[in-house]
Formats: C-alpha cells, sequence, structure tokens
C-alpha cells in the first residue's frame, strides 16, 4: 500500500467572538490547522470549542510547510499577498512604510494603507511595478476622467 501525501491547505483560524481577529496557519485539514492555532499566541485567549476553521481554497501555499503560522508584520503581510488575509492592522505599510496602520487589497494584489491610496497618481498607476497590469479598468476609468477634465477646461 502507498502512503498518500496529504495536499497543503491554507486556513484562516478565529474566535467568533473577535469576528476580524484570527491567526493564518498551514495545515492539511481543519482539525490540524484548529490545533496547530489553538496553541499559537494570537489565540491563547480564546476556548477551543469557540474557534471557527476557514479554508482559504485560492491561497497561494506554495513554498510553506505545515505548521507554518502568519504571526508577525512580515509574515502577515506575506499572507495577505498568497490571499490568506484580506486586511491587516496594526502593521508596517509594504507600500509606504507607515508604522501601525490598516492595511488592505485597494486592486487585484496590490496592498497599501489609506496613506498610499490618497497619494497614488496616474503615473504610478501606469507603472506596472506599482500595479498590476491586470488593472486595466482602472486605467481606462482614469483616461475618461482625464478626457472629461480636459472637456471641461475647454468649455471655460
Amino acid at each position: 500500500k502507498t502512503m498518500v501525501e496529504k495536499k497543503l491547505k491554507a486556513y484562516f483560524v478565529r474566535d467568533p467572538w473577535n469576528e476580524d481577529y484570527g491567526v493564518g496557519v498551514i495545515a492539511t485539514s481543519s482539525k490540524e490547522a484548529k490545533k496547530l492555532a489553538f496553541l499559537s499566541e494570537p489565540l491563547e485567549d480564546a476556548e477551543w470549542i469557540n474557534l471557527r476553521v476557514k479554508w482559504n481554497k485560492d491561497a497561494n501555499v506554495e513554498g510553506l510547510n505545515i505548521g507554518h503560522l502568519f504571526i508577525t508584520d512580515e509574515e502577515s503581510i506575506d499572507a495577505m499577498f498568497r490571499g490568506i488575509y484580506g486586511n491587516l492592522e496594526h502593521v508596517k505599510c509594504p507600500k509606504c512604510g507607515t508604522e501601525d496602520v490598516y492595511v488592505y487589497e485597494l486592486w487585484n494584489n496590490v496592498f497599501c494603507c489609506s496613506n498610499c491610496e490618497n497619494k497614488l497618481t496616474v503615473k504610478d498607476i501606469n507603472n506596472p511595478y506599482v500595479l498590476r497590469e491586470e488593472n486595466i479598468e482602472l486605467k481606462t476609468r482614469l483616461k475618461e476622467l482625464e478626457e472629461e477634465k480636459q472637456i471641461l477646461i475647454q468649455q471655460e
């Protein structure tokens, strides 16, 4: 009989009393994820019976091992890029470096804080290193707004 290799999956384990707070963990099952997360510092005050586990089936687990937890700022930002976390609170912004901010996905795999979002320019949006090429609809909308602006200027 051959041993079947279990597939790694990304899970988000949380305490329902604190909806937005939990820990990302790499495991082969929800039961294993719950055990690993329960022993971690972020959930030290949670009760076993209350923990909820969510499988993030679209998350990228490439290069990770069973038991990997996303706890530090760097790990959490990596987890956000991998699709395990949707947003983070009280971390350093990966774009501008501002400390203790709320970081979220602005566009397709572009993460920043509100400070960055307010400072984005057309030049940034056209830079594939700042925003990925997939953001065609955003570029199109910006072009339309620029054209509308020019028409308003001409009408004055």
